[in-house]
């Protein structure tokens, strides 16, 4: 009955210690993971994990309203390749992100514009897309914040008003 009394805490203690250094790596990586997804929601705002590129595309071309998908420092970078889009395929630019994205952001876009790839491929022709971004890359007018409008120009009236016409200075009429 002694024996009993020093074996049984001692088999727990040692029980408990093993069972907590072989819970503890796992519930760390874990808590690391449940982290990097907190700050991954925090800093990209909605969360692209769970969604699925490709049948967001598909449902969007059932609509008939495809877009392409951008992130990235160049995201929308050109007027040029959003009227390009636009006028040619009928398809939307959307610049989803800037420079900092996630892999499950990117993962989702890639997803989706390989859908739309396909989908202009099938009925446009197997190179229209990629005839289409090289012509917008040679296009000389890079985008720029604002250039969805005219600049600001200064009527003879001296205020500036949005793309209207500027009147010649007064003298050089007849030259």
């Amino acid at each position: 009955m002694k024996r009993l009394r020093i074996y049984v805490p001692l088999v727990v203690v040692i029980g408990s210690v093993g069972g907590y250094f072989a819970w503890r790596p796992s519930y760390l990586r874990r808590q690391e993971a449940k982290r990097e997804r907190a700050a991954e929601e925090r800093y990209f705002g909605a969360s692209y994990r769970d969604r699925d590129g490709r049948k967001e595309a598909e449902a969007d071309i059932d609509r008939g309203r495809p877009k392409y998908k951008e992130h990235g420092n160049h995201a929308g970078q050109t007027i040029q390749w959003r009227a390009i889009l636009r006028v040619r395929f009928g398809i939307e630019a959307e610049a989803i992100a800037d420079c900092v994205v996630s892999k499950a952001l990117v993962d989702y876009a890639d997803a989706y514009n390989a859908t739309i790839e396909t989908y202009i491929a099938e009925k446009y022709g197997r190179d229209a897309f990629r005839a289409a971004r090289e012509e917008a890359k040679c296009s000389p007018q890079p985008y720029q914040k604002g250039a969805n409008q005219p600049p600001l120009q200064t009527p003879a009236s001296g205020t500036p008003t949005a793309g209207a016409p500027v009147a010649p200075p007064s003298g050089a009429a007849g030259r």
